[in-house]
């Protein structure tokens, strides 16, 4: 057995994100080479300065869990599944910088081997950020209040500092509302809240699972309610709660002689841009720095 009381988040945050190509080692980007295929852009992300979640629970799992549906939800205790941190009132976390959680009281941990993971955190995200183009003058917000090389994340003159994911696919979103700010110098960038209630909308029906490679395996997110038993949604802007299942490339193994578990977070692409066509004369119209992909990896020494 394994006793826990403390959990170390190591967070593996770099300057440079999944933009790679498009990057220098300062983070500057160049989007000439995407253009004109706005779809490129769909798999360009980059590192946030600030990556707020709010978190619930925390553990890992001896095989895959059940996956959450419309008829019944998540329970990690039904599950061959432990807890490592459980909060109902939510612990905010910023994954951009190197954060703790102590335990309450001790954790039992039976010896095995831990195949999986699970997070259960709030579906909003908190985002702030300021990147710098290679294009100077050539990027303009989407409400046309500003342009320049140099973007910032900002409240919206009628929305605020919060909105919903889904909204960026209409086109009367997109040439209305702004949550950046451009300019030839920074300004002082704001945490902008993105709610993900979606991960696709197509004419109007949602998409609420989804799955993606990361750093150390695969993970598979729930859109769900937490008022409804952590089951998953079928309408949008009716989730409050995310259920991520990580599946690892190398699982994890407790032993009597484990002597302290490092959970590292990956949030290197951790914001994705918000872009559309822009009018002539400008390189792309930016609306947002989205919320993107993380992983989590754990490290049993």
């Amino acid at each position: 057995m394994f006793f826990l009381g403390v959990i170390v988040f190591n967070t593996k945050l770099h300057a440079v994100g999944f933009c790679t190509a498009y990057e220098d080692a300062n983070g500057t980007l160049d989007f000439i080479s995407l253009l004109p295929d706005m779809s490129n852009f769909e798999d360009c992300e980059v590192a946030p300065d600030v990556y707020q979640i709010e978190l619930y629970d925390v553990g890992f799992c001896t095989s895959a869990p059940t996956a959450p549906t419309t008829e019944a939800g998540f329970e990690a205790s039904a599950e061959n599944c432990v807890s490592l941190f459980a909060n109902s009132s939510g612990e905010t976390l910023d994954l951009a910088v190197g954060v703790s959680l102590n335990m309450s009281s001790d954790i039992n941990i039976p010896n095995g081997t831990y195949t999986h993971g699970y997070v259960v955190m709030k579906n909003s995200f908190g985002i702030k950020a300021t990147k710098t183009f290679t294009d100077a003058n050539l990027i303009r917000t989407t409400n046309n209040s500003s342009s320049g090389n140099i973007c910032w994340s900002a409240s919206d003159p009628v929305q605020g500092s919060s909105y919903y994911s889904t909204d960026h696919d209409s086109s009367d979103f997109a040439s209305s509302y702004s949550f950046v700010e451009c300019g030839a110098t920074p300004g002082t960038a704001e945490i902008i809240t993105d709610n993900l209630d979606a991960f696709e909308v197509n004419e109007g029906v949602g998409t609420y699972t989804a799955s993606a490679n990361v750093t150390g395996g695969e993970i598979t997110a729930y859109l769900t309610q937490s008022t409804n038993g952590l089951r998953l949604v079928n309408a949008v802007k009716t989730a409050d709660r995310i259920v991520a299942f990580l599946a690892w490339t190398s699982p994890v193994t407790i032993s009597d002689q484990t002597s302290s578990i490092d959970l590292q977070f990956n949030v290197s692409g951790g914001s994705s841009l918000q872009v559309w066509s822009p009018a002539p004369g400008y390189t792309i119209d930016l609306g947002a720095f989205s919320s993107g992909p993380f992983s989590a990896t754990i490290l049993a020494n």
